[in-house]
């Protein structure tokens, strides 16, 4: 499933629309992230993977290309949201 086409589409879908939202870090966009897909807060362990994986986007001169990155970070962690077993299953 984590790699299907259509749950990279929507992952791609997600963090294009979490580029709109008016948070101003990555930090309460991960909490932001957390809730919509999940339904809860990250763990602070969650919390500082997800960020770590947002900040190894490697830094590139050109301003559209870090934009790039940046989306393909963001979609890598909710193709990674859609995977995990909180977002499959209901208690």
């Amino acid at each position: 499933m984590l790699n299907a086409p259509f749950v990279m589409q929507q992952a791609k879908f997600a963090a294009e629309r979490a580029a709109g939202w008016p948070e101003a870090d990555d930090a309460a966009k991960v909490e932001r992230a957390f809730r919509e897909t999940l339904g809860r807060a990250p763990t602070a362990g969650e919390r500082r993977i997800a960020l770590a994986a947002l900040g190894a986007t490697p830094v590139v001169a050109r301003a559209e290309e870090s934009t790039d990155a940046k989306t393909a970070a963001w979609e890598r962690l909710f193709q990674a949201l859609f995977g995990c077993l909180d977002f499959r299953y209901v208690e």
